[in-house]
């Protein structure tokens, strides 16, 4: 049929009021809602190759003649004016009766679309397309149901001023706060300036872990600021100013002892003066990130000294993790305004290699190259996400967990820790994986199928060594949308080389917040 509307809406859960971005598409036979890939599609032109993901996925489909209800409802303000979290309502609802023709197509929960079109002529444009149809196809005009809701526009407005007062100037790098968060920082930041002489260098959004803590249970998401006078991290949880204010740790430049870089600069640790009770690691898990924040933490730590704070050249920091590279050549550690920063050895980086492949049961170690190491989480049995660092080599895919926490050994602590610094959770043959799902085009979030080939359990009248095919799904979250893209890509790649295959990526079949 030609098409009659093409326009990106929410569809709303009712009783929740949660929305998820889709796209109405009306032809003159069907009605389909879509989920559209915006972020990759059109291909961009310094794209290296095609995207993983389909362009249009179809959530949902009805024919045209089986609409029997069109309900409008007229409010002050739509979702283009709507606060983050804030509860959407739907100003056009479409009515569906059952019909045999959607037997080909995934049947949709429920047969009544609620969504919220951005303005009053976006809802004009969609009622005037069916008017049309049904005066052209059926001969009858279309019943429109025209009610009334309250709202709170008032509320709106108050919320919009406060954002309004917000100041973006000073801060480098907000990471992935959002304006509203910006503004309660720095209402709390207020409380610990003193005049003018203390100002935001940078801040973002990490996970934060103290040494006198459990590594794997309590790391909380924090909001780490570093200022020309000292470094600041409060928690992200919903609390009020006062109580953030009142949680918030304040480590002066001048207590500053020890900066300790990660693998492939995905965390940072800090020491203080008082060892145990001042050291913190925070979890970047993204390069860019903490170079960011070093960069703001040399530039403070440089006013205290007449030392060149610039940070190491590009190939210094290849050179650390490169294996060819000598113990005499690179950059591992400098000292900056009193400060000593230190990045990883080459030991380290041949540690992880050992243990990569003693749980693959490898042996030989120069053939085996990293090409990608990206700190994300795991979704456990019991349904518990777990951090954990993804490596992929020419042949694994491996989940790892790593304690950046206790290694490398602090300058207060001369104790060997009781855990290793790596430890494989699990791993799996590039050649097994068989497809990769995504819930959301734009989210970090996506799973793994595996093929696994596992001895099945003994039976009377079999022998113990028959084999069977097992598909384990992994959940996977990484930092960033871009490093999904990247391990997918790569995925992919690798695959094409190893099995004339790609890897298939689908799109889950189900509403999203």
């Amino acid at each position: 049929g030609s098409l009659l509307v093409y326009m990106p809406v929410y569809l709303i859960e009712p009783e929740s009021g949660r929305g998820s971005a889709v796209t109405l598409v009306l032809t003159s036979a069907h009605a389909f809602l879509l989920d559209e890939d915006y972020t990759h599609w059109p291909c961009l032109p310094w794209a290296q190759a095609p995207p993983t993901t389909q362009r249009h996925s179809v959530l949902s489909v009805a024919p045209m003649d089986s609409l029997n209800s069109v309900e409008r409802w007229r409010l002050k303000f739509h979702y283009s004016l709507a606060l983050p979290g804030r509860r959407l309502r739907p100003n056009l609802c479409l009515q569906f009766e059952p019909s045999d023709v959607r037997k080909h197509r995934p049947a949709p929960a429920s047969q009544s679309w609620s969504l919220a079109l951005p303005s009053e002529q976006h809802c004009n444009q969609v009622i005037s397309a069916l008017r049309s149809l049904w005066e052209d196809q059926f001969g009858s005009s279309l019943a429109v149901a025209e009610q009334t809701r309250p709202s709170q526009p008032q509320l709106l407005v108050v919320a919009l001023a406060e954002l309004a007062k917000v100041s973006m100037a000073p801060v480098q790098s907000c990471g992935q706060l959002s304006g509203w968060e910006v503004y309660c920082l720095t209402q709390q930041l207020m409380q610990h300036v003193s005049g003018d002489k203390e100002r935001v260098l940078f801040f973002t959004r990490c996970g934060c872990v103290s040494w006198s803590s459990s590594l794997y249970a309590s790391e909380q998401q924090v909001y780490l600021v570093v200022s020309n006078l000292a470094v600041y991290f409060f928690p992200c949880s919903e609390l009020s100013l006062q109580q953030r204010a009142a949680s918030m740790v304040r480590l002066s430049l001048g207590e500053l002892v020890q900066v300790v870089v990660g693998l492939f600069d995905h965390c940072l640790r800090m020491e203080g003066r008082r060892g145990a009770t001042q050291t913190y690691l925070f979890m970047t898990r993204d390069n860019m990130e903490t170079n960011a924040c070093l960069e703001h933490l040399f530039q403070a730590l440089s006013v205290r000294t007449v030392q060149d704070c610039r940070l190491p050249q590009r190939s210094s920091f290849v050179q650390v993790y490169s294996r060819e590279r000598s113990h005499s050549s690179g950059e591992a550690t400098r000292t900056v305004g009193g400060v000593d920063v230190s990045w990883p050895q080459p030991e380290t980086l041949r540690e992880l290699q050992h243990v990569l492949l003693a749980a693959s049961h490898q042996e030989q170690l120069l053939d085996t190259h990293l090409l990608l190491y990206l700190q994300g989480f795991v979704e456990c049995d019991g349904g518990e996400w777990q951090p954990c660092a993804l490596v992929l080599t020419q042949d694994f895919l491996y989940v790892c967990r790593e304690d950046s926490l206790h290694w490398p050994l602090p300058s207060f602590s001369h104790d060997i820790p009781h855990e290793s610094q790596f430890s494989v959770l699990r791993h799996c043959p590039i050649r097994s994986l068989e497809k990769a799902t995504v819930k959301q085009f734009g989210s970090s979030k996506f799973s793994l199928f595996i093929n696994e080939v596992l001895p099945q359990a003994p039976q009377p009248g079999r022998p113990s060594s028959v084999l069977h095919e097992v598909v384990t799904r992994w959940n996977l979250q990484l930092q960033t949308f871009s490093q999904k893209e990247k391990l997918l890509s790569v995925l992919t790649g690798l695959l094409g080389d190893l099995c004339e295959r790609s890897l298939l990526v689908e799109k889950e079949r189900e509403l999203c917040d």
